[in-house]
């Protein structure tokens, strides 16, 4: 290197240095503050519900109890979470105790080396005249070019926001996704992704005794999304698709390449709506991480919900997940326990479609289907027929109730409901076959809920 390019290498370092500090010194006031605005107390999140004369209430109270203890199936599973561990660092830091902040940053950069956020702010406190930079961080500085290391820096500053700033567990007690209608017995699980908080957040469907249902949360997480954002329409586009998804299988890390991590439960991308929209891809999955990186920025996967594999891991331990719907939102709306609710007019039009099954006359029911109705990419000029004969043999029908419905809006209202035959002979909901259950998609039309898929689930 000649005299002016080591020159040139030396103001380009310290200006990557001097961006670094400030980048840092910015960081720093954003955790210190929000600790200080946590220990004042915040205000309850979200949009207002909806107004009483527009919802139907439900006929069962959904709990949710955010803070409880794991249960004892997770207590041996769940491990220390790293983030909680960064967010102490901060903590401490606002105390003014800076040498046991870089003690509690060393010791987690020790246990979890691949954290490239907290090695950061490791670095940066060795560098703050409490000792010298690690060789480790300053030799990968050297290698960094100008461009890369400002990209990973404004990376590392978008996940740092997203971890700091997400609604905290206090915030959200007593308070549900507002898309989550209706869980039954045999949803042992539902999950909820917030991609503008790139926060997943898993729950436990527990079943009172005296029959009501409440939502235990079990994994709150940070969580990447599409490198460009949300939507999915095409093969490629590196989106994450928006809607309610069912987990289908878990499929562990050793029969799937290291990016994918320790492993991965699979969704049933495309869904029966995507299908009738002409969206194309497959294989979107909530996987864990390659084993050389803790997490992904906020926006940097294909089109999957990445997670760190140690929350990965807690998921892949889980028993029962099959079939767990997943809710992904732009961002999650949540509002209050008590005023969970079905939209206006659909528990009645569903009750409705449900009676005229059984009555053996299919001209009845021909109105509550869309025109737009698709199954198999086949219309209902198609399908009507085929209902229609199927429904006019009374013997052959079965009398179904609601299990599960999850709303979303994208540009359209939709909510995917799963019914299945009532209880024979005092069985239970889990007794029930799944190849009896049947899936519905409905679609708000002019006011009035349409089926736009009928079949399995």
């Amino acid at each position: 290197m000649d005299a002016l390019s080591s020159h040139r290498h030396r103001i380009g370092r310290g200006r990557h240095r001097r961006n670094l500090s400030l980048w840092l010194a910015c960081l720093i006031g954003l955790g210190l503050g929000l600790m200080a605005l946590l220990s004042g107390g915040l205000a309850s999140p979200g949009r207002p519900a909806e107004p009483a004369e527009t919802s139907v209430a439900l006929p069962w109270q959904l709990q949710t109890d955010l803070l409880a203890e794991p249960s004892s199936e997770l207590a041996a599973t769940l491990p220390a979470s790293p983030e909680a561990a960064l967010l102490q660092v901060f903590e401490t830091l606002r105390q003014g105790r800076h040498r046991s902040a870089l003690e509690q940053v060393g010791q987690l950069v020790q246990q979890h080396p691949n954290f490239q956020l907290a090695q950061l702010l490791h670095a940066e406190l060795l560098g703050a005249g409490l000792q010298e930079p690690s060789d480790t961080y300053q030799a990968s500085a050297r290698r960094a070019s100008a461009s890369e290391a400002n990209a990973q820096l404004e990376a590392l500053a978008s996940e740092a926001r997203r971890r700091l700033l997400h609604p905290p567990l206090q915030q959200l007690q007593g308070r549900i996704p507002k898309g989550i209608l209706q869980l039954g017995p045999t949803d042992r699980y539902v999950a909820a992704v917030d991609a503008s908080a790139s926060r997943l957040y898993w729950f436990a469907n527990d079943v009172q005794p005296d029959g009501r249902q409440r939502l235990r949360l079990l994994l709150s997480t940070y969580a990447s999304v599409g490198a460009n954002g949300m939507g999915k329409f095409r093969e490629g586009d590196a989106r994450t698709p928006i809607g309610v998804y069912f987990v289908q299988r878990s499929l562990p890390g050793e029969r799937l390449p290291d990016l994918y991590g320790v492993g991965a439960l699979t969704l049933n991308y495309p869904n029966a709506i995507d299908l009738m929209r002409n969206k194309t891809g497959s294989g979107i999955w909530l996987h864990g991480t390659p084993s050389l990186q803790y997490a992904r920025a906020p926006l940097a996967t294909d089109g999957c919900v990445v997670l760190a594999n140690h929350d990965m891991q807690t998921l892949l331990e889980l028993q029962g997940t099959a079939s767990t719907p997943v809710l992904i939102a732009e961002r999650l709306e949540w509002v209050d326990e008590n005023a969970a609710s079905m939209p206006a007019g659909f528990e009645r039009t569903l009750q409705d479609w449900l009676r005229h099954r059984l009555g053996g006359q299919p001209e009845s029911l021909a109105g509550f289907y869309s025109p737009r109705f698709e199954r198999e990419a086949l219309g209902l000029d198609y399908w009507w027929p085929r209902l229609s004969r199927h429904y006019r043999n009374t013997r052959k029908v079965q009398a179904l109730q609601l299990q599960s419905a999850l709303a979303w809006r994208d540009e359209e209202d939709l909510i995917v409901a799963t019914l299945a035959p009532p209880h024979r002979n005092g069985a239970s909901d889990a007794d029930v076959p799944r190849a009896e259950r049947v899936r519905t998609y409905w679609r708000l039309e002019d006011g009035h809920w349409k089926i736009v898929y009928e079949g399995p689930a």
